[in-house]
């Protein structure tokens, strides 16, 4: 029997789909091959509902007293009822005050559209290189006998699985592949058809997730998800998820982050989190590109073996999962179930681009290391994303070097820097200051705003692409270092080892404060607000019963995520007096640099070799209690001010500088008015940050000739010089 290979498409915009016959399970995979135009394909809306006649705000003004509403996950609105004491009495579907009519908060579906071609995007996994491969077999439905004149394909496992469980019994399915729609084997037209696999997923009437088939009670967990994520609604409240009881929910306490979930007896509590933990662990929750496929779905259905769950459901139970602080951290444990939770995270949220490369990285894998770029592309902002090149042809070096220049050169910014960490890469052929996409190293540090709202000064050698030289202010010199944090269930005792050290005797830090409350904000990583639970807890510690106590009765309390961001770092001292926790293998005679354009100070390693002027490698990002805030490059804050994070909405904030005497928030003290800039007349101008901004970040406009730039006019490298700020310019490859 003849083997099928791939004719040429016969235009740039087009795909090819597969449309499998219908047959019974045992049956031989027959599956028709057709090219089509995307430019054929009608989209719908991105937004499948109508926007409600009445905002959020607007409802709240119509509710009676001790009502409030909200916004599902999902999109729609729920009526909440509070007692008293804040606690929940009902939630409802519908507006309390029966003549508010629903047709002024209820969203509905739009006007039906008829697409020119319906097809499903399968997502799933291929499995590895040298897995067992099946026959399909490749017909022409035109034909006058298309069984005889049938060419063979071979595919992998999962995928000839996959097929023969979606394939109907009595009629075609039609669905966009990539190991049948694309030929693998030629690099143009798998650059060219991976470009357009964002536009071919949310184009398709639906997103068809294949876990694999049915094996350890998996089809009990996928029902036991569904139900979880019928009990509870998850809106956002307090920048950030909060969850209540459903209108129609049975169990309404499952809601609450401190209840048992799934039964009254253990037995079968643990039998079903065995099942729910095992479902879990399939490959597909760890693949880079699912996270792509399945946010931009319009909608999509998780298959495993022949169970379904609508994806609404079975990601609004990953969540809820992730919030349960009874869940049997043996069987499930925090760390197992943060990778695939991770795929229901709402990509809507305002991430910045170093904060999604980090996010959708973590923990996941692939064949081709490029993919831990071109994975990522259709979350990542369309005006950025453009100008990567996605090309299998280039070597990998040069696909994340020419994505480091992007991203600097879009943002005017530097915090993808911070992603760098020289002791954890895996790959040794990349310049220092190009992060290794492929192993995204610890958890990210808190933003410091360490050189306020500057933009990078940056200059690429024409000559040596290895090298950029930016500039920045050198603060410290390390002094010492202690081993890092541990990465197990010792990681606590480890940093209480370091409490019960460092605070043994009184002495006064060198920003002048007490030794004892700089060591409390350095262990939280300047988490200083009342409402940090990892504040809270180091302070009570340390204020009333002291580190023992800590250790022996209070240990388990501490944050999971604080600690988290503690592991594998450093805790060291400078020449200068400072503290902090700096990156894995962080060594004495490295130096701690201030770069214009990046929010946290920066640990670079001087160079001996014979480079054209003093070269320094990337170490990797750090915290040091003092350095924050704009300090290093305008000094310490005037008496009384103090700075404060105000978010205004998931992920997105703005830095505020308060007067606790005069209770009033003003610009930062330590500038001169933005109106007496030299050069010009500028302005403040309000904005909304969107993924292609810095997390903090201000716009300005001159008022003369209405330019608007995104930083501040008075960070410039020459302004600041005229400060007296000593700044140097660092050679790093």
């Amino acid at each position: 029997m003849k083997e099928y290979t791939h004719p040429p498409l016969q235009a740039t915009n087009n795909t090819r789909l597969v449309t499998i016959l219908p047959g019974e399970f045992k049956n031989d995979v027959l599956v028709d091959i057709s090219e089509v135009s995307l430019d054929q394909i009608r989209p719908r809306g991105a937004d499948q509902r109508r926007t409600p006649r009445l905002s959020i705000g607007q409802l709240k003004t119509t509710l009676p007293p001790g009502w409030d509403a909200f916004k599902t996950k999902d999109g729609q609105v729920l009526f909440v009822h509070w007692d008293s004491k804040g606690g929940v009495l009902k939630t409802s579907w519908m507006h309390p005050d029966d003549t508010t009519p629903p047709s002024s908060y209820q969203s509905s579906a739009p006007e039906a559209q008829v697409a020119t071609i319906k097809y499903e995007a399968l997502s799933y996994t291929w499995g590895p290189p040298d897995d067992v491969e099946f026959d399909i077999f490749i017909v022409d439905r035109s034909s006058s006998s298309p069984t005889e004149d049938r060419l063979r394909l071979r595919v992998r496992q999962n995928l000839a699985r996959a097929l023969r469980q979606l394939r109907h019994k009595d009629r075609e399915r039609t669905l966009w592949i990539d190991a049948i729609c694309i030929n693998q084997n030629d690099l143009d037209e798998r650059s060219s058809q991976v470009a357009r696999m964002p536009q071919i997923y949310q184009l398709a009437e639906h997103v068809t997730v294949w876990l694999g088939p049915a094996t350890d009670n998996s089809g009990f967990a996928m029902r036991q998800l569904e139900y979880l994520a019928r009990q509870v609604q998850i809106v956002f409240r307090y920048h950030a998820f909060y969850f209540l009881p459903a209108p129609e929910a049975k169990e309404k306490g499952w809601s609450t982050s401190n209840s048992l979930l799934f039964g009254e007896s253990s037995e079968t509590r643990e039998n079903t989190w065995h099942a729910i933990a095992q479902l879990l662990s399939r490959e597909w929750f760890y693949r880079v590109w699912v996270q792509q496929e399945i946010h931009l779905a319009r909608e999509a259905r998780v298959y495993c073996g022949e169970v379904e769950v609508d994806w609404k459901d079975f990601s609004s139970a990953l969540i809820v999962l992730s919030n349960n602080d009874l869940r049997p951290h043996k069987i499930l444990p925090r760390t197992r179930l943060e990778v695939p939770s991770g795929i229901a995270r709402t990509y809507g949220a305002v991430w910045t681009i170093d904060q999604l490369f980090t996010m959708l990285a973590r923990g996941r894998s692939c064949t081709d290391p490029r993919d831990f770029v071109y994975g990522f592309l259709g979350l990542l902002p369309l005006q950025f994303s453009r100008k990567i090149p996605l090309r299998y042809d280039l070597p990998v070096r040069e696909v994340y070097r020419a994505t480091a220049i992007t991203y600097v050169n879009h943002l005017q910014r530097l915090e993808l820097l911070a992603n760098c960490c020289l002791e954890t890469r895996t790959r040794q052929d990349l310049p220092s200051w190009v992060p290794d996409f492929s192993s995204p190293g610890l958890k990210a540090l808190p933003n410091q705003f360490a050189s306020g709202y500057s933009r990078c000064d940056i200059e690429q050698s024409p000559f040596n692409d290895n090298s950029i030289t930016v500039i920045g202010l050198r603060c410290a010199t390390i002094k010492s270092v202690k081993k890092p944090i541990r990465t197990d269930i010792w990681a606590l005792q480890d940093v209480l080892d370091l409490a019960r050290e460092e605070i043994s005797s009184p002495r006064t830090y060198c920003t002048g404060e007490s030794f004892r409350t700089t060591f409390t904000k350095t262990i939280t990583l300047g988490e200083t607000s009342e409402n940090s639970a990892a504040f809270r807890y180091w302070h009570a510690i340390d204020q009333q019963k002291g580190f023992p106590y800590a250790f022996e009765v209070k240990a388990a309390s501490f944050p999971p995520y604080a600690l988290e961001r503690l592991q594998g770092r450093q805790y060291l001292t400078t020449n200068e007096g400072y503290i902090g926790f700096g990156p894995p293998g962080v060594q004495a005679g490295d130096i701690i640099c201030i770069f214009l354009g990046l929010d946290k100070p920066i640990v670079l390693r001087p160079l001996l070799g014979s480079y054209p002027a003093p070269a320094y490698a990337i170490v990797g990002a750090c915290f040091v209690h003092g350095l924050q805030h704009g300090a290093a490059l305008l000094g310490p804050l005037p008496k009384a001010w103090v700075v404060r994070a105000s978010h205004e909405r998931l992920n997105s904030a703005r830095v505020e500088f308060h007067n606790t005497e005069t209770n009033t928030s003003h610009d930062d003290p330590r500038l001169e008015p933005i109106s007496s800039v030299a050069g010009g007349h500028w302005e403040f101008r309000q904005s909304t940050r969107s993924s292609n901004d810095a997390l903090y970040f201000r716009t300005y406009k001159h008022c003369t000739t209405g330019e608007v730039i995104k930083y501040d006019p008075r960070m410039t490298p020459e302004a600041l010089s005229k400060r007296g700020v000593e700044l140097e310019e660092f050679v790093l490859v």
